[in-house]
C-alpha cells in the first residue's frame, strides 16, 4: 500500500497531465518506505534486448 504522501503526489501527477491511469513500479524497502522507480502513463512496455527496462537495476541498487 502506498503511503498517503506518495498516493496524493501520483494522483496530482495524473491529473496535471489529464491521464486516467498510470502504471507504476514501486519497491518498499525494509523500513516500509516506498520508492517509485518507474511510471508508465499508458501501461507497461515490453522489454527489448537492446533497451532493457531499468527497474531491475534500480531495485538492486535500492536494496543493496
Amino acid at each position: 500500500t502506498l503511503d498517503e504522501k506518495t498516493r496524493v503526489a501520483i494522483e496530482k501527477l495524473a491529473e496535471n497531465h489529464n491521464l486516467k491511469y498510470l502504471c507504476l513500479d514501486v519497491i518498499a524497502d525494509f523500513n516500509d518506505k516506498n520508492h517509485v522507480i518507474d511510471i508508465n502513463p499508458y501501461g507497461t512496455f515490453p522489454a527489448y534486448e537492446y533497451f532493457p527496462q531499468p527497474s531491475k537495476a534500480i531495485a538492486k541498487l535500492l536494496m543493496s
